[in-house]
């Protein structure tokens, strides 16, 4: 049905993976959020982030689909995603204005809405699965590889890339693209991998820090 629907309770790039990745919109803030708080609405939300509630007042606004056109209104973004594909955001946050475009390709449509909490929206396409939370990251998780191009619409005036990661930003905020491929969990057993840290040691830390990040080697 078509509507307004209610919860449940100046510069290209381009993605190609499997695994997945997130796309996260950074905008300027007269306050800075506290990292042990927000580790700690991370642990109680589950490893992989999954909130029913909103994050420290970060929900979902609305939801709105009318003939197959998506618009999903988060505090610092607005994802909208036209019946051709075209995928646009805007940064709300700072300041109002296109944050960047990607054209998805034909074959993912038609698209569906097939969740909304308070803290994040889950659209399903025919092979990738978007994923808009309430902080205003938008995660993609392909079944198949595909390939992304995404166009800016401003011009970034610091850029960072480390191991496939890039941050851009300028005066008035801007974006950056994680890659999540597949980690084991400390729960895990029988792997060789490094696990992620565990619940204690991240509260620990962010007790100290104003910025929590964990590395790979």
């Amino acid at each position: 049905m078509d509507g307004v629907k209610e919860p449940s309770s100046g510069r290209t790039g381009e993605a190609h993976r499997r695994e997945g990745f997130q796309l996260g919109y950074v905008s300027t803030r007269d306050e800075l959020l506290k990292v042990e708080d927000l580790c700690s609405e991370y642990i109680k939300g589950g490893r992989h982030g999954y909130h029913d509630e909103a994050l420290m007042g970060m929900g979902i606004e609305s939801v709105r689909v009318q003939e197959g056109r998506f618009e999903i209104l988060s505090p610092g973004a607005c994802m909208t995603l036209h019946t051709d594909g075209m995928l646009n955001v805007r940064q709300r946050i700072g300041a109002e204005r296109e944050l960047l475009s990607c054209r998805l390709p034909e074959h993912l449509s038609p698209w569906r809405l097939a969740l909304w909490t308070p803290f994040r929206c889950v659209l399903e396409g025919n092979g990738l699965e978007l994923t808009i939370q309430g902080d205003s990251v938008l995660i993609f998780s392909p079944q198949q590889h595909m390939k992304f191009r995404f166009e800016g619409h401003f011009q970034p005036q610091y850029s960072q890339e480390a191991q496939g990661n890039r941050l851009l930003l300028d005066e008035l905020g801007g974006c950056g693209f994680f890659g999540i491929p597949r980690r084991p969990t400390e729960l895990d057993e029988g792997s060789s991998e490094v696990p992620y840290p565990s619940d204690d040691v991240i509260l620990s830390a962010s007790q100290h820090c104003q910025i929590f990040t964990v590395h790979e080697a």
